[in-house]
């Protein structure tokens, strides 16, 4: 096609051009001209991109190009130069106009300008003339961080230095969809997905995720993105920063197995100490069982058997026996016995501190923990760590029960209050139910491959310790409800 400018295409008041089938430019109007001090032949073919800024001219192309490629229309954004040799911040409006045969024949090209934050502008940037756009990406570039933006729409424009430095990837690499390459293969649906949703809800959001650096090692970032809106509440594009959380996941992850080690070390102490007083307790009538037992044996294995003597033996064994009933008896009301370290406490806000602590746990296996505590029960006078450690005890069951393969993975906690006198919680799961109720708070007793039994027994110890009770209520339908009341801190006094 003839290089000429016609007048119809002068009218237009933009500043326009168009483009051959695979994006050269072939007619450009007065108003680029006048605006930009090229001529004719200096803007046809490749030529008009002189006047782009060169910090943006590697991603004003990938994107061009990709636009060219899919045949749609589209929309680039760059610093435009003036004839003055001054910047502003354009839009470059990419329309095709199709063959009869669906092919594109032509691309015409308008160029809209807006006062927004990407403007090249100085002015408008609201920053001193002297501090050019070089300056401020020279800026960006420098600050600790990792920053990025976006097109409106989702496909990468820029990264700063530093987030190139950290994955070793070029700005071409990185810009468009190619910064997903870097982020770790489990967290990128997850992400993905996330971003989705703040682009069509076109608010501002953070998610965690792994990010590759450019020694293959992954490290958790937190990424930060927020949107520039317009006057009227659109997004123009988006602006965000990637923060370096490692160091705090992996200390989380150290509390986690600490907190964990200690809870084992908790049951194994206190295993031990139990098994070490059985021990010392029914040594003696354990082996006064033995020998009243040898005795019978005895008068039985006589030529002529002595019944009467038989009989006594197995007097003595019932004897005995019931004697180490009694023994195991007085050492469980020992332990339930144990004197916490009361003071006054919210239910609401132990909740919260234990659910702090699965949150981990809970989002790993898939649970959602539905609280409707809301605020302003009353106070009860407790061991906090103790009271703790029977709702961390009655969540990590429901938690377990839910692995079964429940359909609906969700744990409930509501409070329970009987007037005055008590206040409670109610911890509801949809899992497996209970396989053999009677024997639930039985010590040693478990369904757990490899539980240790202890865990129901002490936690209606610590309850009842406190003036409480805990309990298995009977429930309608999958799953299973735990129950347990405090006495409240009026009620307590008035004792």
């Amino acid at each position: 096609m003839k290089q000429v400018v016609t007048r119809n295409f002068d009218g237009i008041a933009h500043l326009s051009f168009v483009c051959g089938p695979g994006g050269g430019v072939e007619i450009v109007n007065l108003p680029w001209l006048d605006f930009t001090g090229l001529t004719t032949g200096e803007s046809v073919g490749e030529g008009w991109r002189c006047a782009l800024h060169a910090d943006d001219l590697d991603r004003f192309e990938h994107r061009w190009n990709e636009v060219i490629a899919r045949g749609e229309s589209g929309e680039v954004e760059a610093c435009l130069r003036r004839h003055d040799g001054g910047f502003a911040a354009a839009i470059f409006h990419i329309m095709p106009l199709f063959e009869a045969s669906g092919g594109v024949r032509q691309w015409h090209v308008s160029t809209t300008f807006g006062k927004t934050l990407s403007s090249c502008d100085d002015a408008a940037l609201g920053v001193p003339r002297e501090l050019t756009h070089g300056q401020l990406r020279t800026i960006i570039d420098a600050i600790p961080i990792l920053a990025w933006s976006t097109a409106k729409d989702g496909p990468g424009e820029y990264l700063n230095k530093r987030w190139l430095d950290y994955t070793g990837l070029s700005q071409q690499e990185a810009i468009g969809y190619g910064w997903r390459t870097i982020i770790h293969p489990d967290d990128l649906g997850p992400l993905s997905k996330y971003w989705l949703g703040m682009m069509r809800t076109g608010s501002a959001g953070e998610f965690e995720a792994r990010m590759r650096r450019f020694d293959g090692q992954f490290r958790w970032f937190l990424f930060r993105g927020a949107p520039l809106l317009d006057s009227t509440g659109a997004v123009l594009k988006w602006f965000g920063v990637n923060i370096d959380i490692n160091d705090r996941k992996e200390a989380e992850a150290a509390l986690r197995r600490t907190e964990a080690g200690l809870s084992r070390a908790n049951q194994l102490a206190t295993l031990g100490e139990l098994t070490a007083s059985i021990a010392h307790e029914i040594n003696q009538p354990l082996a006064a069982l033995v020998s009243n037992a040898e005795a019978g044996l005895q008068w039985l294995d006589r030529e002529k058997p002595n019944l009467a003597g038989a009989r006594q033996a197995l007097q003595r064994i019932v004897r005995d026996g019931s004697d180490v009933g009694e023994i195991v008896k007085r050492l469980r009301a020992l332990f339930r016995r144990a004197a916490p370290a009361t003071a006054e406490h919210r239910l609401e806000e132990l909740v919260a501190e234990v659910l702090k602590l699965l949150e981990h746990e809970t989002t790993r296996r898939g649970v959602f923990v539905d609280v409707a505590l809301g605020g302003g029960l009353p106070t009860v006078l407790c061991d906090r760590l103790q009271i703790q450690q029977v709702i961390l005890n009655l969540m990590v069951n429901a938690l377990d029960a839910l692995d079964a393969a429940a359909e609906e993975r969700t744990i409930r906690v509501f409070p329970l209050q009987d007037g005055d006198h008590s206040v409670g919680l109610s911890i509801r799961d949809y899992g497996s139910g209970v396989q053999d109720p009677s024997r639930l708070f039985e010590t040693f007793f478990t369904t757990k491959e490899k539980g240790l039994g202890m865990g129901l027994a002490i936690s209606r110890s610590i309850v009842e310790a406190h003036g409480g009770h805990l309990w298995l209520e009977t429930t309608d339908g999958p799953g299973s409800t735990f129950c347990f009341r405090l006495p409240i801190q009026q009620a307590l006094a008035a004792q």
